[in-house]
């Protein structure tokens, strides 16, 4: 398993014993300057808690967060269990800003992009987005979700030869973030994010996530109202809950390696 890089604006914790990243907001640019320059592939994750329960019974689901460089938290929930395991508090980030963020910084280095997923309308819909958004960044290819398993060779070496600083997957790419892990040898040395999310917001499918929503600024019963199928993850929190529990309690949270 590829050791995940240790940097020191990173601090890598543990939440259930799967592996999530704190990088404050300030050391940000600095992190992306270290994955432009260190000649590593570096796949960012944004997870959610499902994704760490997943983890704890799916050796292939650790290895992805294990390996990758940086598993940023989405739920509220990850930040109260790092706590309640005395663990430093991650920091969340909303996946879109992020992204942007990230684009601006690339634009400014004079950098370049891989786009991938999506339909083959709404690839060129989000190339034509970026371009006319980012025009310092270079746009170096781009390949549409769902292709047949017989060009998939193709397109890695395409990838590979493009030599983006950021390769962006959307929809449309089988096991997403599990793709990227069984690829890592055939990719190029370059940021990896999964986030079909935010490619729908560049080909104007979806409406961006506002940030009250994701940090919160929505009371309870507003959020319950604009989403009532809320109430039924309330066991799947209390089930959370209680294995962070017990994990505190036995001192349970650590790496396997450990």
């Amino acid at each position: 398993m590829t050791a995940a890089t240790n940097i020191p604006w990173k601090k890598r914790i543990r939440i259930l014993g799967i592996p999530v990243d704190r990088v404050e907001d300030a050391d940000l640019e600095r992190v992306f300057h270290h994955f432009l320059l260190d000649g590593r592939l570096h796949h960012i994750v944004f997870a959610r808690r499902s994704d760490c329960m997943r983890a704890r019974r799916s050796k292939r689901k650790r290895r992805i967060l294990e390996e990758a460089s940086l598993v940023l938290p989405l739920d509220r929930s990850l930040v109260w269990a790092a706590r309640r395991l005395h663990q430093e508090a991650p920091v969340r980030y909303l996946p879109f800003s992020f992204i942007v963020r990230l684009l601006r910084f690339l634009e400014e280095k004079g950098e370049r992009v891989y786009l991938l997923g999506e339909s083959p309308q709404d690839i060129l819909t989000i190339e034509r987005n970026i371009r006319e958004t980012f025009p310092g960044l270079r746009v170096v290819g781009r390949y549409h979700g769902n292709f047949p398993k017989e060009v998939e060779e193709t397109i890695l070496t395409a990838v590979k030869k493009a030599t983006p600083a950021l390769i962006l997957i959307g929809s449309g790419i089988r096991g997403g973030d599990e793709w990227v892990s069984q690829h890592r040898a055939e990719l190029p040395p370059a940021m990896v994010i999964v986030h079909p999310e935010t490619m729908q917001v560049f080909a104007g499918r979806r409406k961006r996530v506002a940030p009250e929503e994701f940090y919160g600024r929505i009371p309870p019963l507003k959020g319950f109202i604009l989403n009532p199928l809320r109430i039924l993850k309330v066991f799947y929190y209390l089930w959370f809950a209680l294995l962070v529990m017990v994990y505190k309690v036995f001192g349970l949270n650590k790496s396997r390696d450990d």
